[in-house]
Parts: structure tokens; sequence; C-alpha cells
């Protein structure tokens, strides 16, 4: 689900940079093949920008060569809490209203495509100027999607017929119920983002350019066109998810009909979008639009560097920390070496994690231990340092004390974490391999004054 929303966000921005240089530069620009081509590849190189992921490594500093997870905190009443743990999955919640919006998106488009199917069999198909028509009783703004052409029967019989059939047959012959389907998928997928539907609506204005321009170079004249578009614009109800001959921007319309063409120079305009294709794969590749990469998959916030007091360190941190230089040369060494399927990693791409996130691990972990007897009775409490592997199959292997406080508690952290079911592995450059992991539980008892009430009571 991180990984999806990630890539949400990534294509989301994108394509609003792309659309950006639309809107200030080539907007009310005339040559329209040009911007149709330009909007086109900005919804294809928004889907794969975000894929684009060169390997930087070297670039980033390297922060601590263990991985801690958010300490357990075990009482005898078995209270167990997480340091700056969220109760409130807001990965999951994020996810739940997105593909709620996708799906009633989704059957907006369908039924929208039923409502097509079901005008074609109840007025049915005929032909007229080479035109696959259908007549419509009720009054609408005549509209073309796919190979056919929809119209009201006023419209049928207007004297102004030829021109209207003109222009939807270039719709047609310009196919451009390709880039309409296109784009209903990128609105479905990225509902959430205004800037899919600003594009989409710059593309159908585009078509409606492309489609006058066709319609005056047929031979129709430019004073007569004009009052059609007029006339036609008046009362008419507009189908969305088509090619109409009436829409919204009658007046931009004429406006781009009577405008002296764009030169050849200001096609070099295009080339602004450049810097912005830069920028965003270099965000992308650095992990600068990675929002969501403080957090695994479950919406942890576990971060590799990890900071205690020195009572908290366990016999092998300390001995890294002698040579910072030298833990930072041999990180740099792991992460950027050619991928060994046997290696055993301390961070990776795709850091491995429990089924449910933190709150499951914790009540999984609450829910198996036991304070020890003979630690209870004796006030033995402290933190257990445990270390495992998660291997490339999500089983826990290799389980070990870094360092412990005795009396049965180290033996009881290794019990439990032998217990665990199989986590989501981890993954570096699309393989599965081996993370180590650090897991510290707190093993706490109540305060004496509480002690001495309770006795008292």
């Amino acid at each position: 689900m991180n990984d999806f929303l990630q890539y949400l966000i990534q294509s989301s921005a994108c394509l609003a940079a792309f659309y950006l240089v639309y809107r200030f530069f080539l907007r009310r620009e005339t040559f329209f093949k040009l911007n149709r081509c330009y909007l086109l590849s900005a919804v294809l190189l928004s889907v794969l920008a975000p894929l684009f992921k060169p390997d930087l490594y070297t670039l980033k500093p390297i922060q601590s060569l263990v991985y801690y997870l958010d300490p357990v905190i075990i009482t005898p009443e078995k209270i167990g809490q997480v340091a700056s743990s969220h109760h409130f999955n807001w990965l999951e919640a994020t996810g739940i209203v997105y593909f709620t919006g996708l799906i009633i998106f989704g059957m907006r488009f369908i039924s929208r495509f039923i409502h097509l199917l079901i005008l074609v069999k109840r007025n049915g198909l005929i032909r007229k100027e080479d035109v696959n028509l259908v007549v419509l009783k009720q009054a609408c703004a005549p509209f073309s999607f796919l190979n056919i052409v929809f119209l009201d029967e006023m419209a049928g019989r207007s004297a102004d017929i030829y021109a209207i059939l003109r222009h939807e047959k270039e719709h047609i012959r310009q196919m451009h119920f390709i880039d309409l389907l296109i784009f209903e998928v990128v609105k479905i997928v990225q509902w959430f983002n205004p800037f899919a539907w600003y594009m989409s609506r710059s593309l159908k204005t585009v078509h409606e350019f492309l489609a006058d321009e066709g319609v005056l170079k047929s031979g129709i004249d430019l004073a007569d066109y004009r009052q059609i578009l007029v006339t036609q614009a008046i009362g008419k109800e507009v189908f969305a998810m088509s090619n109409n001959f009436n829409v919204s921007l009658i007046k931009t319309r004429i406006i781009m009909m009577t405008r002296s063409r764009s030169t050849k120079w200001t096609r070099l305009k295009i080339f602004f979008a450049l810097p912005a294709v830069l920028s965003i794969l270099f965000f992308f590749s650095t992990g600068s639009l990675n929002l969501l990469s403080g957090q695994n998959p479950a919406g942890d916030k576990a971060a590799p560097q990890v900071q205690q007091n020195k009572n908290d360190h366990s016999p092998d941190i300390v001995n890294k920390d002698k040579n910072q230089g030298e833990n930072e040369k041999a990180a740099f060494k792991q992460v950027s070496k050619k991928m060994d399927k046997d290696s055993v990693f301390s961070v990776v791409e795709k850091m491995p994690y429990y089924p449910g996130g933190t709150d499951k691990l914790i009540r999984f972990i609450v829910s198996n231990i036991k304070y020890p007897a003979d630690a209870k009775a004796k006030g033995i409490e402290g933190k257990v340092f445990v270390k495992f592997i998660v291997k490339k199959d999500g089983t826990i292997s290799n389980v070990s004390i870094i360092r412990g406080i005795g009396s049965s508690c180290d033996e009881e952290a290794i019990r439990v974490v032998k217990l665990m079911p199989k986590w989501i592995p981890g993954e570096q450059k699309g393989e599965k391999v081996d993370v180590e992991f650090n897991l510290p539980i707190k093993f706490k008892l109540a305060p004496k004054k509480e002690k001495t009430q309770e006795k008292k009571n």
C-alpha cells in the first residue's frame, strides 16, 4: 500500500508540473496538433517517471548500520505500548478513502458508457454523409463518441447539418475518442488530483480547436461557422464523456479561429517542459518526493538512525561507535556493492514489516509474553535487546540477545520473538533479501509508591 500511495503522489506531482507548463506557455498558441501531442505525452511520462529510480546511493549519507524497532514496554499487568506509536493507521485510512473514490468514479464511467449503448440500441443507427448517426428525441448538443455521431431531431433537420457533421467527422477522423478514453482512466485513477481534471478539460478544448480548424479548411465560411456555433450553444444539454460540437468555451474557440498563427519559433516553448521533467526525475531519484519514505508500508515511524543513552547501547553498537568513519565506509560498501543473495542487510530499499503494522506487533508481543515470576519477585526491570533476521520468505531466524537483564527475561523475550508469524519480507533492487532487526523489549514494574498503596487498600 505504501509503495502504491507513493507512486500516486509522485505521478500526481509530475502531472501537475506538466499541466502548469502547458497552462503558462502553450495554452494560447495555435499549434494544436503539437499541444495535443504534448498533453498525451505528459500523461504517459507522468505514469512512467515515478518508475525511473536510478541508483544514487553514493549521494545518500549512511545513518546507521542497525535498524531499531520502537521499544515495546511490558508490565506485569500486560500493558504494552510503543514509543511514538500512533494507534490510528493513517495509511490504511487513506487507502480506504482512495479506493472508495476509485470505485465511485469507475462506476460513474461505466454507467456513462452503458448509457451511450442504451441510446444506440433505443434509437438505432443510420448512415448519413458517410457517418454512423444516432438521432435522439431529447434536445442535446451534437457530440461524437467512437465512430458514432449523436444529435437531436432538430439538429438533424437543420440547414447547418453539413457543418455539424463535418465538425464531428473531424473528431472521428483524428480519433479523439482514444484520447478521451485515456484521460477518463487517468481521472479515475487520480480522481483526487485536480490537475488531472484540468488537463482533461484542456485536451477537450484542443480537440475542439482541431475540429474547428478541419471544418474551416473544408471550405465553410468563417462568419457562417461562427453563427452556427452560437446557435447550437443555446439551450442544449452537453454529454460529458464525448467530443461535443458545442462546449462552454465558444468565445475562446471563435477567438482561436481568428487569431494569427503562432510562428515556428514559438514551438520552442515546449522545451520549457524540460526543466520540469528533469527536476521531477531528480527528485524521484534522490527521494525528495518520497513523502512516505520515513515510514514502512505498515505505517511505522521507526527510523534507521537510533540515539539512546549510553546504558541502552548494546556492546555491538558501542564498538561500532568507536570509529564512525569506518562505520559509514562499511555501510556504503554494503549498500553499493552488487547484491549478494546470501548477504544480511541492515537497511534496504523496501524494509520488511509485520503484517498489520506496529499495533498488531505490539498486541502479539503483549498477548504472548509473560513477566517472569523470579524477575518480578527480585524487582528486576530493564530493556532487553533482541536481534533477529527476517528471511526472504518472511520467517524469523537467528534470534539472539545482544544485551539482556537476566532473570529469565532474556529467555522470555527470545521465546516470544521466535513465535512471531511470517513478516512481509524486505526487498533490495527488486529481489527479496534477509534483513536484520533489533527489537528492544522493556520490562517495567510499577513504582514502589503505587505498590504500597495497593497493599494498604
